[in-house]
């Protein structure tokens, strides 16, 4: 913390404070705006972490907002953020950053951000898809070369460079960091240091200059009901309780639906969104030509309560594409959130999809890979009261290699 407010070392800051004020005060102007921003770049183009650091740490001393302008300011140190991480050359940009988390912005600052959006996984995925993999691997390894250096960061960068580049796994830097993440037993350690035949497709989140950004959605619903055929189910759906077959009994345990709802947790816990998983015992051999809309409406879902088969949507699918779904939904967000970035985000993919696969928990990436091939898969929704219709429902089914266990993710969310 700071006691003194002198410019006499950083006369650059003077006017940018005092426009700072002017915003805070008066609120949104296009041209002062303008200016605020191409200061922003300036330095950062400059590599001057050091200033971007000290006009965060001035704004949160000078500046109170009027009530209404509150939330501008906190915009703009926003984009100071952002831009520094896409644009500054500084190849010790990763313990900025730790310092701007940190000292800066926190919990007690007059203008703390919004931990669901700002928050360093957050940064470190806006940084690996702004610079290319030379950068990338610099600012990794000046990071590593510092004992004390935070594992997280190092962690989160090089899995983070892992989706978004071709790394080259015998680059002694990334051998370094994977070595020491591994040997403290991080979680992202277990992710193969390259994107497997599964990953080719991914969708990946777009970060523009300063923030914000978008991702191409594949949820559903795929085919939208009318609203006379949403009425009639939902009538089914209030005049009876979901019931099961007695022919398939559900085999699950509460662990087990756990691993397999990994991927959309985000949804139920920070969006409007639920889930269902279950794992069911078919008693019988299936073929993949016995998996029909009629048998997944009699295994008592939730999700399906009130539809017919008719009204069900099934389509069969590659392995690959349920893998993009449960990546998209853990990487990216549901309705009101932006999910886990890349590198978690992969990590919980990965588990749902052991989980749908039927791998141990012990099982490494190949073994998972190796069971998926002798898999069959599909994709499901339909018009029911559980399902929201709008642009994130998502159902997922996985007859196993053994043809008598079929494994089933659900989830929706809305805005």
């Amino acid at each position: 913390m700071i006691h003194e407010t002198s410019y006499e070392h950083e006369p650059e800051l003077e006017p940018f404070i005092a426009w700072m004020e002017q915003y805070a005060l008066y609120g949104y102007e296009e041209s002062l705006s303008s200016r605020l921003k191409d200061q922003i770049d300036r330095w950062a183009e400059q590599g001057r972490d050091d200033v971007l650091l000290r006009a965060v740490e001035l704004t949160e001393l000078r500046i109170r907002a009027e009530e209404q302008n509150w939330n501008l300011v906190g915009t703009m140190l926003n984009v100071l953020e952002t831009v520094m991480v896409q644009v500054s050359p500084s190849a010790s940009l990763l313990a900025s950053l730790q310092q701007l988390l940190t000292e800066r912005r926190g919990t007690e600052s007059a203008f703390p951000r919004n931990a669901k959006q700002h928050h360093l996984r957050y940064y470190i995925a806006v940084l690996a898809e702004a610079r290319p993999l030379q950068e990338l691997m610099t600012i990794l390894e000046h990071a590593a070369r510092e004992d004390n250096h935070s594992l997280e960061p190092l962690a989160l960068l090089l899995y983070e460079a892992v989706v978004r580049h071709n790394v080259d796994r015998r680059n002694p830097v990334v051998q370094q960091v994977y070595s020491r993440i591994k040997e403290h037993g991080h979680p992202l350690a277990w992710l193969p240091l390259h994107r497997t035949e599964l990953e080719q497709d991914l969708m990946l989140r777009h970060y523009n200059k300063g923030g914000g950004g978008g991702y191409g959605s594949s949820f559903g619903p795929k085919r939208r009901a009318d609203k006379e055929t949403r009425r009639a189910v939902e009538q089914v759906a209030a005049r009876s309780a979901p019931s099961a077959s007695a022919a398939y009994r559900s085999v699950h345990t509460p662990e087990e639906v756990d691993r397999l709802q990994s991927a959309v947790t985000n949804w139920r816990e920070h969006s409007g969104g639920r889930s269902e998983a279950a794992v069911f015992d078919l008693e019988k051999l299936h073929a993949p030509v016995h998996i029909t809309e009629e048998l997944l409406v009699s295994l008592g879902l939730l999700c399906l309560h009130g539809s017919s088969a008719s009204h069900v949507m099934l389509r069969s699918v590659f392995a690959t594409r349920a893998f993009n779904l449960l990546y998209s939904a853990a990487a990216n967000g549901g309705a009101y959130n932006d999910g886990n970035c890349n590198a978690f985000g992969r990590l919980e993919a990965w588990k749902s999809f052991a989980a749908l696969c039927g791998a141990p928990v012990t099982a490494d990436a190949n073994t998972v890979l190796q069971l998926a091939g002798n898999c069959s898969w599909w994709y499901f929704d339909a018009p029911t009261p559980w399902f929201r219709q709008v642009a994130w429902d998502m159902g997922i089914a996985c007859l196993r290699p053994d043809g008598r266990s079929l494994a089933v993710l659900a989830s929706t969310d809305t805005d």
